[in-house]
């Protein structure tokens, strides 16, 4: 994520400045890594969080290597040991000379998070590990079927204002027309054409996504996507919704299929695929990145 304040430029939660996210076993690397530009000698970065909710604290980034020639500065902080149970809320400040710049104002709202698990109860494997199962079939397997996926393309759609229903019996109904989007990937490079959620946020702060679009590919072809998930609003995300006080940055979980009846993408319809991405509320930008199961 990148974001510009007072002539400071924040980048964190990247490839190349990762950040912790979903559940993480205990002992895991609780580091940050944060970019800030232009560089100074007056420039800083602090890590603020809260743990089950409590007080807010705060970690100092320790400066590391910087490129003078892109005019940027690395900074690393690491959280303190969690235990199995504890949840984690953190938000990065950049600040310069008493200017500031973060991912909402002045990091408060905290907006990203992740949950410390027991090892043993780690069900999300990393895309990249091997798919396996040893026994027979019939019998109990010995290990865990484990996750192996294709990157499939990285969506960035620019989405128009909301047109809400209201609070319904079922929760409250929310559409959300794409303006605009872009697919890019090794083998699926398209636009959307056309785009829609049909969204329910439901009272425990649960919002279902439920998603039609329509893209056409560089060379021509029409490809149908339909997608459900969710997105954690949090407890109080009904009421915040309705109070416009989302967090500035919303995690999405999606599980997207796709349709085709052209020959070159016709392997797209044997594919089920999953997403994982963010919404910034600011400026309306939806961004995800789709993985092909195998």
């Amino acid at each position: 994520m990148t974001y510009t304040r007072d002539g400071l430029t924040l980048i964190y939660d990247t490839p190349e400045a990762p950040a912790p996210a979903g559940d993480l076993p205990e002992n895991s690397d609780l580091a940050i890594t944060a970019i800030l530009k232009p560089t100074s000698p007056s420039n800083a970065v602090t890590v603020r969080y809260r743990v089950n909710g409590g007080p807010i604290k705060e970690v100092q980034a320790v400066e590391g290597e910087s490129d003078y020639r892109q005019n940027t500065q690395c900074f690393h902080a690491r959280f303190p040991n969690f235990v199995a149970g504890q949840s984690v809320d953190y938000g990065v400040v950049g600040s310069c000379a008493g200017r500031q710049v973060a991912d909402s104002e002045l990091s408060r709202d905290l907006p990203h998070s992740f949950r410390i698990i027991r090892p043993e109860s780690v069900g999300a494997l990393p895309l990249e590990l091997e798919q396996k199962r040893e026994g027979a079939p019939g019998d109990q397997p010995a290990g865990r079927y484990q996750l192996l996926g294709e990157f499939l393309a990285r969506f960035t759609i620019k989405i128009e204002a909301p047109q809400i229903a209201g609070p319904t019996p079922d929760g409250i109904r929310v559409t959300w027309n794409a303006a605009r989007g872009d697919v890019k990937g090794p083998r699926l490079t398209a636009k959307i054409v056309q785009g829609a959620d049909w969204m329910l946020i439901k009272t425990d702060g649960i919002a279902r996504v439920d998603v039609g679009a329509l893209l056409e590919t560089i060379d021509g072809s029409m490809i149908v996507m339909n997608y459900s998930g969710l997105i954690e609003l949090g407890e109080d995300g009904y009421q915040k919704f309705l109070t416009n006080n989302l967090h500035k940055t919303l995690r999405v979980w999606t599980t997207p299929r796709f349709s085709t009846g052209d020959d070159h993408y016709k392997w797209l319809n044997r594919r089920q695929c999953i997403s994982i991405g963010e919404v910034s509320m600011d400026d309306l930008t939806y961004v995800y990145d789709v993985y092909a199961l195998k």
